[in-house]
């Protein structure tokens, strides 16, 4: 399908609808990226599609990543490396919110997962400046990716502007969500 031509014919907010949240997961690229749990995949896709939706009504692109989205990202690196306490708490916290807006798990009881895990929960206002660099860092991937590969744009070549990588890291890969795997 040549996703150029169709912009063409699309509302860029329609199009943008359709393919953001389809589009590539932002991962790193350690061993244990197929280690991420398929729910999460889904996940991402599902608050892409609340985010444009929510885009479309402000008529503006959003600044951060979902909380599933740092999960895909930091759940690889958890695996590898020990983590500081500051981003533990991060991650937890990220964990967190996916499991309890997506719940993926039937018959768990999601009240008592701090409990489980023997801690109390992780405060949004203690992560905040964290969580918001690394979520920004993540949307500001994938809008860059969408940029580069032409979706929403209505006008002809002559209007497109090359979008330049600026990843200093070689270890960050974009990976193409697929739900049908």
């Amino acid at each position: 399908m040549n996703y150029e031509n169709n912009c063409k014919v699309l509302n860029p907010q329609v199009f943008r609808l359709f393919l953001v949240p389809f589009g590539p997961i932002v991962t790193q690229q350690n061993g244990w990226q197929q280690s991420i749990p398929s729910w999460v995949g889904k996940a991402i896709a599902v608050d892409r599609l609340d985010a444009a939706l929510e885009e479309i009504d402000k008529g503006e692109v959003g600044k951060l990543a979902s909380s599933s989205e740092v999960v895909a990202l930091m759940m690889p690196i958890a695996f590898e490396v020990p983590l500081s306490s500051e981003w533990t708490d991060v991650y937890l916290w990220a964990s967190y919110d996916a499991l309890i807006r997506h719940r993926p798990f039937e018959n768990f009881k999601y009240d008592k997962l701090w409990e489980k895990i023997g801690t109390t929960p992780v405060q949004y206002e203690k992560i905040r400046s964290d969580y918001e660099t690394l979520a920004a860092d993540i949307r500001s991937r994938v809008v860059k990716h969408a940029a580069k590969e032409g979706w929403g744009n209505r006008s002809s070549n002559k209007n497109k502007h090359p979008v330049k990588a600026t990843t200093t890291e070689n270890n960050i890969q974009m990976e193409q969500l697929s739900l049908f795997s």
